[in-house]
Parts: C-alpha cells; sequence; structure tokens
C-alpha cells in the first residue's frame, strides 16, 4: 500500500505537470490500482491464480452475507455523508467548509489508526469464530490498543481546539472551533465502535450490521434535520446527543454474540481512560497559566506535557503494555 501511494504520488504530480488537469487525479487512482493489481499477481503467483470459472452452485452459500455486507457498507457510507448533505442543502457552501474543517481534523486519527488495525482483526477474528474466549481476548486486545492510541489524541484536541484552529488556519476559521470540540466527544464513541463490524462479520452476522446501519441512518437524517435550525453547531451536537443511546443499544447485542461481559469490556479501556484523566488534569492548569503566551508556545509546550504525562502514567499503571 505504501508503493503504491508512492506510485499514485508520483504520477498524479506528473500528469498534473504535464497539464493534464482534474484528469491527473482520475489517472492517478486508474494508475495506482493496475499497479496493485500487477504485484500482488506477482507476489501470489505462486499460491493462487485467478481462473475463467464460474459456479453458481459454489457462491450461493456466500450470496446472503455477501448482500447484507454490501448493503451495510453503502448504508455506513450514507451515515458518513448524510451530514454533508444536509448542510449543504440547508445552511450554504460556507458553513459546510467550516463543518468539513472540523470533521476532517478530527478524524485523521481515526482514519489512521482504525481503518489499519480492524483490517488485520477481521480475517484473524474470522479464523477463531467458533472460539468465544479467544475472540473475547482479541476483542479486547484490540479495544486497548485503540483507546490508548484514540483517547489521548482525542482529549488533546478537545482542549487546544481553539489554539491549533487559530494558529495552522487562522481566525478566520473560529466557526470550526465548537463544530471539532464537539467532534471529538463523538469522535471517542466513534473509536471504541471501529472494531464492532470486525466482530459481526467474523460471526457471520453481516445481516446485524445492515440493520443496525439502516436504523442509524434514520435516525441521524432526523436529529440533523433538527439540529440544523442551529447551524453547523446544531448538526454535530445532533450527532452526538445520539451516540450514547446507540452505544447502549449495539455494544450490549456484540457482547452477547461472543458472551463478553459487560464489565470485562470496560475494564479494556479502563486504563487509557483513567490516564487520559491524568493527562487532561495537568494541561488544563497549563494552558491556563500558559494563556497570555503566543500560540506556538503554548500548543508545543501542552502537547509535549501532554505526552509525557500520559506515557508516565501509562507506564505507572501498565508496564507490561509499554514493554
Amino acid at each position: 500500500e505504501i508503493t503504491g501511494t508512492l506510485v499514485y504520488s508520483v504520477c498524479t504530480i506528473g500528469l498534473a505537470l504535464a497539464e493534464f488537469g482534474v484528469m491527473s487525479l482520475i489517472l492517478g487512482q486508474i494508475i495506482r490500482s493496475l499497479f496493485a493489481v500487477g504485484v500482488q499477481f506477482y507476489l501470489f503467483s505462486g499460491i493462487w491464480t485467478p481462473k475463467l470459472h464460474f459456479s453458481f452452485r459454489e457462491i450461493r452459500g456466500y450470496l446472503g452475507f455477501g448482500a447484507f455486507q454490501m448493503g451495510e457498507r453503502l448504508l455506513n457510507y450514507l451515515y458518513s455523508n448524510i451530514d454533508y448533505i444536509i448542510i449543504g442543502r440547508f445552511l450554504g457552501p460556507t458553513a459546510l467548509g467550516f463543518y468539513t474543517l472540523a470533521y476532517n481534523i478530527m478524524t485523521l486519527p481515526l482514519n489512521k489508526i482504525n481503518p489499519v488495525i480492524t483490517r488485520v482483526a477481521f480475517p484473524a477474528f474470522s479464523k477463531i469464530q467458533d472460539d468465544d474466549a479467544l475472540l473475547r481476548k482479541g476483542y479486547c486486545k484490540l479495544l486497548k490498543y485503540i483507546s490508548v492510541l484514540s483517547f489521548p489524541m482525542i482529549a488533546g484536541m478537545l482542549v487546544l481546539a481553539p489554539e491549533f484552529i487559530r494558529l495552522v488556519y487562522g481566525a478566520k476559521w473560529d466557526p470550526a472551533i465548537p463544530v471539532l470540540q464537539a467532534f471529538c466527544l463523538v469522535g471517542v464513541f466513534w473509536s471504541i465502535g471501529n472494531p464492532i463490524g470486525s466482530i459481526l462479520l467474523a460471526k457471520g452476522r453481516a445481516d446485524i450490521g445492515f440493520y443496525w446501519n439502516l436504523f442509524a441512518v434514520i435516525m441521524v437524517a432526523i436529529a440533523e434535520i433538527i439540529g440544523v435550525r442551529w447551524g453547523i453547531v446544531g448538526v454535530a451536537f445532533a450527532l452526538f446527543i445520539l451516540q450514547p443511546p446507540f452505544f447502549l443499544i449495539i455494544q450490549p447485542i456484540v457482547n452477547r454474540l461472543i458472551n463478553l461481559k459487560f464489565r470485562e469490556y470496560l475494564n479494556s479501556m479502563s486504563t487509557p481512560f483513567l490516564c487520559t484523566m491524568i493527562m487532561l488534569a495537568a494541561i488544563l492548569p497549563l494552558k491556563s497559566l500558559l494563556h497570555q503566551t503566543n500560540k506556538v508556545t503554548l500548543l508545543i509546550a501542552t502537547v509535549l506535557a501532554g505526552i509525557l504525562v500520559y506515557s508516565f502514567a501509562l507506564y505507572l499503571r501498565d508496564k507490561a503494555f509499554l514493554l
């Protein structure tokens, strides 16, 4: 994937310099895909080579699972973009710009961490789908890794959102600050909810994911249509208000699939949560103390202090995890 990204970057920039315009992006993606397919054919040619073969009888057992999975992914895409549609329709492009900036900043760490972990988790969980004890152990371990990385980053962004936005983008982007802070609250639920899909698929219950996303899309659409009356902040907080009830509905269903006790589920994230609270207790007074200094000094000092405090607290709480 890294090599594919490099090929895409080089080709896209080269095509742009050759004045291919916006087509540079499209052609770059096509070249990237062809390169990836070629590499995979080369690497796996000795293990498996595709052939021109089709039998409906052989794939019939997979069609139901695949249809639900495809439907779930389509609904998930709609779930992730329906707020853009609503804001663009009712509030216009300027409001959508502020909202999109806040959304992209918050989801950047989640999009870089969670998909990589869960992409590996699904095939790993599938191999042990009939062993609930191993599934519980793997799922809790996965939650711990995700929360160790996600919790401090989200909490830090929540506290430093005003300084970060004004320093990097300028004061003209101030309307995005409360939206970003609301998204940080949403991000906590999104980060720990990301592995749910891996468990559902590993247990062969793509149907649950489909019906859940159908329900979620409907509820989000209703909530955001109501929230849009209060602007982009209202839309973001409408999304946040839905997260606790969503969590209380879907998480027990997933836990029952692998016979996971709720206390055991919460314990898997207790250490990262406690260390994040300690970090916040340290950086909030520091930020208040440095509020009259320039933004660069405040941001660097607070981030470094947060990293040090969090790492030290995590070391004291769980040395085995770091070592």
